[in-house]
């Protein structure tokens, strides 16, 4: 049966049966991990992002089989946007480098803004998802930190020596992380997060990205805020 319910397009059978999901939740981690931690090495990105691909094709099939396929109107319109800079690349002085360097961007986006609709059903789905996503900083900010000088991390440019990524970048993903930590454990109560809070906000001093630190202790306040008298939104 097809339907439109709050701007979301579904095709869903009424004894629909909800689709396997640990291999999208593998294929997610390989490739938020390797996209984090291979972002200059091209080969080793390419299998990152091939596994995310794979994974969001699996999950997109096995929807589509049980007719619980659902696509949000965001959804729709990253496809459109995925399709227009993959074209506007056509036009650039190295079509090939420029292709590369949306395609690996674009595709990330095509991704999460297509696989991860499908696999969210409910508030512990998305739960997970963040989990993945933490996972996935950890591993970064662990490799980074071992394979980085300590000369470089006592300068304060921990994040970029690895990956060859931007410090910067690596302290705005890290801030998520410490947001979405202190979330869990204050708001869902699960306290074991609590120990990943301070860790992540090493990683986010360590890279000596201020907009990253204050962005994290003001995220932190707003879930307290926003927590504060209330049944724990």
């Amino acid at each position: 049966m097809l339907t439109i319910k709050n701007g979301i397009l579904s095709f869903q059978h009424n004894n629909g049966v909800k689709s396997p999901s640990l291999f999208y939740e593998i294929c997610l981690y390989v490739l938020l991990a390797g996209y984090f931690i291979f972002y200059s090495q091209r080969i080793l990105m390419i299998i990152c992002v091939a596994t995310g691909v794979i994974g969001t094709i699996v999950i997109f099939y096995n929807k589509a089989r049980d007719m619980s396929l659902h696509l949000p109107v965001n959804s729709i319109w990253y496809l459109l946007f995925f399709g227009l800079a993959e074209a506007s690349s056509l036009w650039a002085v190295s079509a090939s480098q420029a292709f590369y360097t949306y395609m690996r961007v674009m595709i990330l986006i095509l991704i999460l803004s297509v696989g991860i609709p499908q696999y969210v059903s409910t508030v512990n789905d998305l739960t997970r998802v963040m989990k993945i996503f933490m996972l996935a900083t950890l591993t970064c900010g662990i490799v980074e930190f071992i394979m980085t000088p300590l000369e470089s991390i006592k300068s304060g440019y921990l994040g970029g020596y690895f990956s060859n990524n931007n410090s910067n970048t690596f302290g705005y993903i890290v801030l998520c992380s410490t947001i979405m930590s202190f979330y869990l454990a204050y708001v869902k109560r699960q306290r074991i997060w609590y120990l990943l809070v301070p860790v992540f906000f090493i990683f986010c001093v360590l890279s000596s990205s201020r907009k990253a630190m204050l962005v994290s202790l003001f995220g932190v306040c707003l879930v307290v805020f926003f927590s504060f008298g209330k049944k724990r939104h």
